[in-house]
């Protein structure tokens, strides 16, 4: 269907962004990378097949054209709190955590969620700071209390902090939430 679609709407943005996104997400990153590219050329004022375009290149480990899409995305619609969360992502693959810990709030400003919220304190926790950390895996635990990755990241911070009883107490948690 979508093959039939692109030869008969090649020109078509919407059509060539959706048919990128379902490449994408039968994991065909190479030929999303193709379709996405020639959505962008034909509008590029788009946002989402920035955005699009982005997040293929950032699961095919390029970030630095990553962040340079999501760029592209967010100039254009500041308001795509995926393109920060991934922008944040991509940041931190490359060591530009302050950087990483800015977009993710951006991102947690517009559509405030547990897994943004562990990004940053785990950026947090590999600049070393655990302490600022904590807050934000509490913030994650409040949206989701059974939030694995949220208990798993707030023990390994007490653990860093030589708090081993808190540390416990939280691995105990991530325990009994895996086991759901």
């Amino acid at each position: 269907y979508y093959n039939m679609m692109c030869e008969q709407k090649q020109n078509d943005v919407h059509v060539l962004n959706s048919f990128g996104c379902y490449l994408a997400m039968k994991e065909k990153y190479e030929n999303a990378e193709k379709i996405l590219s020639k959505a962008v050329a034909l509008d590029r004022e788009y946002a989402e097949s920035w955005y699009n375009l982005g997040y293929v290149l950032y699961k095919m480990d390029r970030f630095s054209e990553s962040v340079r899409c999501f760029t592209e995305s967010l100039t254009r619609n500041p308001n795509i709190e995926k393109a920060h969360f991934y922008k944040g992502k991509a940041l931190f693959m490359l060591g530009r955590i302050e950087e990483a810990i800015s977009s993710f709030e951006k991102g947690i400003k517009i559509m405030p969620t547990a897994e943004g919220y562990i990004e940053i304190g785990i950026a947090y926790m590999k600049l070393g700071k655990n302490a600022e950390s904590l807050q934000y895996f509490d913030k994650a635990i409040e949206l989701s209390p059974d939030c694995e990755e949220a208990w798993y990241n707030k023990g390994a911070a007490y653990g860093n902090l030589g708090k081993n009883a808190e540390a416990i107490a939280c691995y105990r948690r991530f325990f009994q939430c895996k086991g759901r």
